[in-house]
Parts: C-alpha cells; structure tokens; sequence
C-alpha cells in the first residue's frame, strides 16, 4: 500500500497544477498553430484509424497520400493508444476535453518516473514527490505543449534509473538493457531531438563512468544500452529513416533538404539560448525558446543538494547531466556542440540546441530531492540567513527597476524575493512542515511557466477556433459518390483533409515526399491527372470551374470539370530516363495522360487496342484498396494515390509488382479480361522495426525476471 502512496499524491498534485484544463471547460493546451494546424488533424486521424483497429501506417488525407509513421507522428508512443482506442468523439471529431486529460495524465508518468527514481537512490518520499513535480511541471518537460516532444522526454527518468542501478552492480546487464529499453521507447514519441539528446546523455554518462573508475565495465554496459535502445526504437526508427531518404524536409531553411543534406550551422544558432537566458531558472519570461523556469525556491534545494551530498555517484552524474544540459543549449558559446555537429552522425539533424535543456529540466528534480533530505536532521541557521538575504535583494532589485522605469521587470524580481522569503520561513519552521512549504512554494512558482488559453472566449485570431468552422463543407463533400480529392486555399489555415478526414491535396507539415514535390503539382494539368474534384476557396481559381455549393463565411465549392478519375487503364507505357524526363511528358500539352503513362527504366509491354477499359471502386481504405476492371487487352490500371515503397498488390490473388507511373502514382499491369485487384501497404521497415523493438521488450523482460529470480 505504501508504494502507491507517491504517485497517488503526485496524481492530485497534477491534477491541482492543471486545474483548469480538467476540473473546467474554460481552457486548452492547444490554441497555437502549430497545435491546431497539425497536431490535432493529426490525432483525429490516429482516432479514427484506431477506432477501426487499424494501425494508422498510411495517411491518405494529405499530398495524395503520404507514409504516416515514417513522418513521425507519435503513430508508434504506445501512451496514445488507449486515447485514441477509447476515446469518445463530438460530433466525429476527437474531444478537447479528453485530450487534456491526455496532457495532465502524460506529465503525471513523468512525474512518477521521477519519484521512482529518487527512491531508488535512497531519498525520502516527501523529496521525491518533490523531484516529481519539478521535473513534470518545470523546466522544459513542464512547458512544452507539442506531445511528441513531450511523451519522448517523460521517458529519462526511468533510463537513468536503471543505468545507475547497473553502475551501482544491481544486476549489471539486465539494468544496462532496460535502461537503453527505455531510450528506445522515448524513439517512439514521434519526434527526434529528445530522444536523440537523452541517447546521447546516456552514453556519455557512460563513458564518464568508465573513465572515473577506471575499468571497462561500464563500456560493457553502454554497448548493451545502445543496442537496446537501437531495437527498442526501431518501430519508429527504420520508418523514418526509410522516409527521410526519399523526402524533403524543411527544417528552417529556404530551400528544403534531402536526407543527404546537412541542416546549416546557422540554424541551429538560431535555436540556441544565450547567456542571459539562464536567468530563466528563476526568472518568469527568460529562456529564449523554451522556459528553465523551475523557480527560487527550488534552486536554493539544487544548490544544497549538491554542495551536502557531492560524494554520492547519483547527485554527481545529475549535476555534469544538468550542466550539460544548460552548456549544449548555448550552442554558440561552446566549442564541443561545434565538435559534435561536425563529427557524430545525425547530431546536425536535431537543430534546435536549446532542447537540450530538457536535460537540465530532468536532473534538478533529483538534485533538490538530496538537497531537501539534507535539512531533515537540521537546517543550518546561515542557509536560513542566505535565503532570506538574497530575498531581501530580490526585493531592492524591484524597487530599483521601478525606479529607473522598468516595470515590465518589477513583477518578475518582486516574485523571485518573495518566494525567497517565503522559502526562509518555511525552513525556519522545523523539519516537519518543510517538505510540504518546499513543495508548494516550488509548485507556485512554477505555475507561471504554464500559459493556458480560455477556450470558452478564445481570441479573434485562434487557429483552435478554426477547426469548429467547416462543417457544413465537410458533410456536403462527403456526401458526393465515388472518391474524390480536394484542394483548398492557404486561408482554411489548418490540414484541412487530415481534421475532415477527406482526401486533399497540400497540408501542413515538415516535409513530403520527393516523387509528389517534383511533379508539377501547382499546374492545372498535374492536378487534373491527380483527380483534384474540388477546390475550395471564396472565387474560382482556374477557368471552368462549376459553382456546386456556397457554405458559411463566403467558402464555396467548386467542381474541376476535367479532374480524372482515381483510376483508369493506359494503353501505352514511355520510358523516361529521370524524374525531369518523366516531369516533361506529364505536362506536354500533346501527351494523352488517359491512354499513355510515362515510367522511369524499362516501361512494361502493352497492347495499344482502343478499348478504354473500366474500372469500379469496391473498397477503399487508408492503407487498403480494392477495385474492380476490365480490359479488352493487356494494359495498366494507374491510381492516382502516391508511390512508396511498401505497396503491394495483389491481381485476381496473385501478386504483382506495383509501379511507379507518371513521376508518382501507382500502377499495376493487368492482362485481358475481369480482375479483382487489391492494393495494400505493408513496408518491411514497419513490421521488421516492430519486430525489433517487440524482441526488445521481451529479451529485457526475460533478462530481468531472470536475474531477479
């Protein structure tokens, strides 16, 4: 029962800290465009697909289908799957109110990870909980609102965790695997800088280790990490390594980049945090990028955590974690960053430095745990003193600033001297009442990092807001026969098709494709070949375009008289020898695009008979469809959804190879005759990934169990 007593506290805490997302209506984590643009289109896909007990791998709402896990989304963070399994919908779409309880409950895990930890390393349970709540609800962990950020950092506690234990020689290898399990975990968020910074954390701990005492052990056991952490990631990771090779990504440049492309230097500068950043620690509304705020009260444990208990291997490798952490976020002052840019592999492709902060944010919570066990027996009177000083100076500096002008900076000053204040009453007040005062002095402080938006009364410009507009587009659109596809104007503002779950092209995102972004998408004739029915923007955009349904706010609807069918035969099959070559056929005016397809290499053999064939939509699925055609001769069924490797198909049950027509659809060649053609995605890189990372678990488990026994 006693074990259950941290989290169960740590659960109420949470759920005080973020009182206003689940004990009311009035507030969301979710009103930036960033949130409301992508990742709540995205999370409506995931629901849906869930819903119907299918793995979201393919998402065909966006750029005429696109490699939904290769992008990583968060398809693979096993903590999303019960929301969206069990989730309830308003009115089809994903409820706001369950996703806050998605957000409190994400923070709660890493909450408990944290208090798992510090008891693990001998701290007392007030201290942990303590830990718990800075980590969770300060620093970068408690500030980030993107949860494939979010749900990748949670995961440190619990690397660290075992790896301590392995150093301490608590069953050595089986510590070492699960705690590079969890590192491999992390790899499944569905966003790469976090856990690539906490891999890189782990196995420079280490490689600290090994040096320090001397022996080889250690490195035995980094490799055991590594390798655990490479197939506990690898459902995530060989996707969207697959993925990154054979699309764009723009990633703060003007141009996008290739996979072989290295992100500038200057862009990761641009992301990084300067000196006077740091005064974010303690200060509301410094940081830069991200927010350090873990409050004064909090630092003063920190401090005293380090200088009691120095000698204790744990505190040691929290603080040279929490340091580096605060070094590598400055990019820019430090040498070494430069050094691992130019020299360790994909170290260039997180480009925003200043999340390594998430480091910091992680390794004070342990550091205060110590601090605060150090004042259980006495509180020396000079620290009182210190404190309550240094308060005092917060204060001077407050009426200083108000003298001089500078009332922006009079409340941010004001509340650093009175939490001070406060946290030298509270340690004068005698051990007893000094972890709760401790505790909730650090949750006030902390509470200033959290910016919620009133959802009730959201401001003119909300892009949340946007997503409740359209409805009346969407039911006409969905109520039209056959499958169709949809473009949109840039002012809709968020991934319209991902959200409406109606096929389109464009969306917002990081990138896409390489074959879909070299077809000449933007000209009339590409858009037509793609089966682009209907456009929706306020006046027409091209000519002979039909008026077919005026909604709500001046949207209108209008039908592309000449988009071709989803699906059609070609007679004919050219060779081209590149994507350039294949570009140019497709947009020659001469080019019959409904009897001829262009293929890159050696095009199959067709017969050139006059019979245009017929092709019926049975079924059509995100990752899966089926059809009915007929042909009078040997031609090739061509379906403009995109190309990637993956696809299979199968023609009247026997396979056969999908190809790659017209610079990025699909085609498969069928002989004479009626067939049943049934085309399904199912990349090796997700099924052999999920096996790695399933053998991952098991052989931690069995290591684990094992040894225990």
């Amino acid at each position: 029962m006693s074990r259950v007593i941290g989290p169960a506290i740590l659960l109420l805490l949470s759920i005080a800290f973020y009182w206003r997302l689940v004990l009311t209506n009035q507030y969301t984590w979710l009103d930036s465009p960033d949130l409301a643009n992508m990742v709540a289109p995205r999370f409506q896909f995931m629901a849906a697909e869930w819903h119907h007990l299918r793995f979201p791998l393919w998402d065909p709402y966006q750029w005429c289908g696109q490699p939904f896990l290769g992008q990583w989304t968060g398809a693979a963070m096993p903590l999303n799957w019960p929301l969206f399994v069990f989730g309830g919908f308003d009115q089809g779409k994903l409820r706001f109110d369950l996703m806050n309880w998605y957000f409190v409950l994400c923070h709660w895990l890493g909450a408990v990870f944290c208090y798992w930890l510090c008891r693990d390393v001998g701290r007392s349970r007030g201290a942990s909980i303590l830990a718990g709540c800075i980590f969770s609800f300060g620093g970068y962990f408690g500030s980030t609102d993107w949860p494939e950020v979010f749900t990748g950092i949670l995961w440190t506690p619990l690397a660290f965790l075992f790896l301590l234990r392995s150093r301490r020689g608590e069953r050595p290898v089986a510590s070492a695997a699960l705690a590079g399990l969890f590192c491999g975990i992390s790899w499944l968020s569905g966003h790469h800088q976090a856990p690539y910074y906490l891999t890189l954390a782990v196995s420079a701990t280490w490689l600290g280790l090994a040096v320090a005492d001397g022996r080889l052990r250690p490195l035995r056991d980094a490799a055991i990490t590594i390798v655990f952490a490479v197939f506990g990631g690898a459902m995530q990771l060989l996707p969207g390594h697959e993925y990154g090779k054979l699309a764009y990504r723009w990633a703060g440049t003007k141009e996008p980049l290739t996979w072989a492309d290295s992100i500038p230097y200057d862009v990761h500068m641009r992301y990084a945090l300067q000196a006077p950043d740091l005064f974010g620690i303690v200060l509301q509304g410094y940081g830069g990028h991200v927010s350090l705020l873990i409050g004064a009260a909090a630092a003063v444990l920190v401090v005293r955590g380090v200088v009691a208990h120095w000698g204790d291997v744990a505190v040691r490798v929290m603080t040279l974690v929490a340091v580096g952490g605060l070094l590598f976020s400055m990019a820019e002052w430090n040498v070494f960053y430069g050094a691992l840019y130019a020299l360790v592999p994909g170290f260039e492709k997180a480009r925003v430095p200043a999340r390594t902060t998430m480091l910091f944010g992680f390794a004070v919570g342990p550091l205060a745990a110590f601090g605060l066990d150090s004042l259980r027996e006495r509180v020396p009177r000079r620290l009182i003193h210190g404190v309550l000083a240094a308060g005092a100076a917060s204060a001077c500096v407050a009426l200083a600033l108000g003298a001089v002008g500078k009332g922006d900076q009079i409340a941010r000053f004001s509340a650093v001297g009175f939490a001070l204040v406060a946290a030298a009453g509270v340690l004068a007040s005698g051990s007893r009442w000094i972890p709760a005062g401790m505790i909730a002095l650090a949750m006030i402080e902390m509470n200033q990092a959290r910016v919620l938006l009133p959802i009730l009364e959201p401001s003119p410009d909300s892009p949340l807001k946007r997503l409740s507009a359209h409805r009346d587009l969407e039911i006409f659109l969905k109520g039209q026969p056959g499958p169709h596809r949809v473009e949109y104007a840039d002012e809709i503002g968020y991934n319209f098709g991902q959200w409406r779950l109606i096929e389109a092209i464009g969306g917002f995102g990081a990138g896409f494709t390489v074959n879909m972004h070299e077809m000449d998408w933007p000209g009339e004739k590409t858009r037509d070949l793609l089966g682009v029915t209907y456009t929706i923007a306020k006046k027409p955009t091209r000519r002979g375009q039909e008026e077919v349904f005026s909604g709500q706010d001046g949207w209108k609807i209008f039908r592309n008289p000449g988009a071709f069918p989803r699906a059609w035969i070609v007679r004919e099959a050219r060779a081209a020898k590149d994507r350039k070559a294949v570009r140019e056929g497709v947009v020659d005016p001469a080019a019959d695009l409904r009897r001829v397809a262009f293929v890159m290499g050696d095009p199959p053999k067709l017969d050139g008979c006059g019979d245009a064939g017929s092709v019926r939509w049975l079924d059509r699925k995100a990752g899966r469809i089926r059809l009915e055609a007929s042909s009078g001769c040997r031609g090739m069924l061509v379906v403009a959804d995109t190309w990637y490797p993956g696809w299979k198909a199968r023609v009247d049950g026997a396979s056969e190879p999908v190809l790659e027509v017209d610079g990025g659809l699909r085609g498969v060649v069928l002989g004479p005759g009626k067939h049943m053609i049934e085309m399904y995605f199912a990349p090796w890189s997700f099924y052999v990934g999920t096996a790695m990372t399933v053998s991952a678990v098991v052989a931690a488990l069995l290591l684990w169990f094992r040894l225990r026994w």
